[in-house]
């Protein structure tokens, strides 16, 4: 009987381990970054776009922050939701003081398209309103404070001409983290990997060279999508360009978030993969097996002695146990090799052990729950408006409504 059980926990094993290898080709993809880290002066004309719905408690840093980058000839536009959104009194103070310059033009959205994102609605108005001598253009998110030199280092692979995209990462590091915001450390941590074996960019911090942009027809597509940053590394790749990911563009999220909005944020991430990703049939499928096969390794612990297999036992706890250490110490090993903000995080890095062990049992809870709510999922709530998933990879607004909700202290909006 021992030896009919082998089998079983060799193939669980191997789908419950897969994830460490795409953490361990992670970790060599940013040591090596780390090491080449010297760049190339950029100068070509950028314009960034930054789509606002809603207040984040960030945004004034935000601001100051696209104010003063160490880059020459760049240009941020910003599109606000409605005239009454209150992102707007903040852009005007910002604007009105003495950081705004000649660098920041703002607008509001004027058409809300039904059939994508309020943000690609934004994005795109964005677009045609940009002067053709730009030729990179870069996306960034509210809720970001980039580092004086980020936009020169978002531009600088463009220098090579096989480059069409490049993406930023995402990494949050909450204050005085909650358990919501310690799921959401370790999610998103375990996530990075998945992002760099399947070139999944991230729209917080993108840029796509502008004559890509345009040979790819990406605004036309976007007219459709609920994701930029999902759907844009199918039809640059199709023109024969590759996708760079530069650690030291990386992003700190600070914000905090509760259990619930930790699942629906996570919810709507794995859904705008779903959509429209390229090889998002292989992503889930290959997270489904690994998903399955921690769980079965777990549940093989109290089983195994119940049906008289005390090896099954022992090979599904071995699993579990190099699963979530490899795990652990993975994220460890990246947050060794991210580059730290210039600015001090005021706690402790990497993130203390006790708090990543706090994190386990309610990060996988959360991840696979998302990740089958989202394999299923027929509507999606994103800041106030609900969509509904028309077809393949499309969505389409049900109602407009102007979001009037503020964050309460360090809150994420959702």
């Amino acid at each position: 009987m021992m030896l009919a059980t082998v089998p079983l926990v060799l193939i669980v094993g191997i789908a419950g381990l897969l994830p460490l290898a795409w953490m361990a080709q992670a970790n060599r993809f940013l040591r090596r970054s780390k090491a080449a880290a010297a760049g190339t002066s950029a100068s070509a004309p950028a314009a960034v776009i930054l789509p606002l719905r809603g207040a984040e408690a960030t945004l004034q840093h935000t601001l100051a922050a696209l104010s003063v980058q160490n880059y020459q000839d760049y240009i941020v536009h910003i599109v606000i939701d409605n005239d009454d959104d209150p992102a707007w009194s903040i852009v005007r103070d910002h604007l009105a003081s003495s950081h705004g310059g000649t660098k920041i033009v703002a607008q509001t959205l004027r058409l809300h398209r039904p059939t994508c994102s309020l943000k690609l609605s934004a994005q795109l108005q964005a677009l045609r309103s940009l002067d053709p001598r730009f030729e990179i253009v870069v996306f960034v998110d509210a809720d970001a404070k980039p580092e004086p030199h980020w936009l020169r280092i978002m531009t600088e692979p463009f220098s090579n001409p096989a480059i069409g995209l490049v993406s930023g990462i995402r990494w949050y590091w909450p204050k005085d983290p909650t358990l919501g915001d310690l799921a959401r450390h370790a999610i998103n941590a375990c996530a990075f990997p998945i992002m760099h074996r399947f070139n999944i960019p991230w729209g917080g911090s993108m840029a796509v060279r502008r004559s890509a942009l345009d040979a790819a027809k990406l605004p036309a597509l976007w007219r459709y999508c609920f994701g930029e940053d999902t759907s844009c590394y199918g039809p640059i790749a199709a023109l024969g360009l590759r996708m760079e990911t530069v650690p030291a563009a990386t992003l700190f999220n600070r914000e905090t978030i509760s259990l619930r909005d930790c699942f629906r944020f996570f919810v709507r991430q794995f859904l705008s993969v779903r959509l429209h990703q390229t090889g998002r049939r292989r992503i889930f499928l290959l997270n489904t097996i690994a998903f399955a096969g921690l769980t079965l390794a777990c549940l093989a612990v109290p089983l195994g002695p119940l049906l008289g297999q005390p090896w099954l036992a022992a090979g599904g706890g071995l699993i579990a146990t190099l699963y979530i250490a490899g795990m652990i110490l993975g994220v460890r090993c990246i947050e060794r090799n991210l580059p730290r903000p210039s600015a001090a995080l005021d706690t402790d890095w990497p993130m203390r052990l006790h708090r990543q062990l706090a994190s386990v049992i309610p990060a996988l809870a959360i991840a696979i729950a998302a990740l089958c709510a989202s394999m299923c999922a027929k509507t999606i709530v994103w800041r106030g408006i609900r969509y509904d998933v028309t077809g393949k990879g499309s969505v389409r607004m049900r109602d407009y409504a102007p979001y009037r909700a503020r964050p309460s202290g360090n809150q994420s909006l959702l």
